[in-house]
């Protein structure tokens, strides 16, 4: 489900998950960094940002747990005390927000059946060449059958990668070359496809959102997305996922 603010996930999940992913527009508008921008350095000004930042709050159950996303394969258990330098989040409490930000890169939304964690990734290629998926979810215990909704990221036709990049996914994994289209001397890559080929590699297949469910694309859609690709310095969007009783 879609409105201005924001898309709530369809995907087959217990009641007690809650998810939402932001969009670009909200009432609030103030030229290219309009609306529901999270990114305190984007050119939104002190007051705008924090009343960006009061809306969302009060639909959420707590305070998101932001990450310092340094596009690795690293990932940290909430609640923490470590500074969170890492690119992704799970927990197994109750009210507890994950949350990460992108502006092209994969938001992915994992859960089980039994309702019982909730992760959250941010997978740019950096990150998916490095493992972040795998290496998040070998962490993670469920005792149900995992459930993945993938949000809005750029598309392929948008997302030309040099040569260097496709080789580095084949040298790693060569059945990544499924996520790759060469045309005209160029090389696109598909990062929700990537996602979903690693995570079928781990037997998972419920699968929906961003190229299964969902036509999204951050660079396309300018209307409801924000895009580093297409505009340089810009907002992000925010991922929110959580644990509501």
């Amino acid at each position: 489900m879609m409105n201005e603010a924001f898309i709530i996930p369809k995907w087959p999940v217990p009641e007690n998950i809650r998810a939402i992913q932001t969009t670009r527009n909200v009432a609030i508008s103030l030229e290219k960094y309009s609306s529901l921008n999270l990114k305190n350095n984007a050119g939104e000004t002190k007051e705008h940002g924090e009343v960006n930042y009061n809306n969302l709050l009060n639909i959420l159950p707590s305070d998101p747990i932001w990450l310092n996303q340094i596009h690795s394969d690293k990932s940290e258990e909430l609640p923490s005390k470590k500074i969170l330098n890492c690119d992704a989040s799970y927990t197994y409490h109750k009210k507890i927000v994950c949350a990460v930000k992108t502006a092209d890169c994969l938001p992915i939304f994992v859960t089980n059946f039994d309702g019982s964690f909730v992760a959250l990734i941010h997978a740019g290629w950096k990150g998916m060449l490095n493992g972040v998926i795998e290496k998040t979810l070998d962490k993670i215990r469920s005792p149900s059958e995992i459930i993945i909704w993938l949000g809005p990221c750029i598309g392929q036709e948008s997302f030309e990668v040099g040569n260097d990049i496709y080789d580095l996914f084949l040298q790693k994994d060569r059945n990544t070359k499924k996520a790759f289209k060469f045309l005209n001397n160029r090389y696109y890559l598909d990062l929700a496809n990537a996602a979903k080929l690693k995570l079928n590699y781990l037997d998972i297949t419920n699968i929906s959102g961003a190229g299964i469910t969902e036509n999204f694309c951050t660079f396309r859609d300018q209307k409801k997305f924000f895009s580093y690709r297409r505009d340089g310095k810009t907002g992000r969007m925010a991922s929110l996922l959580w644990i509501d009783s």
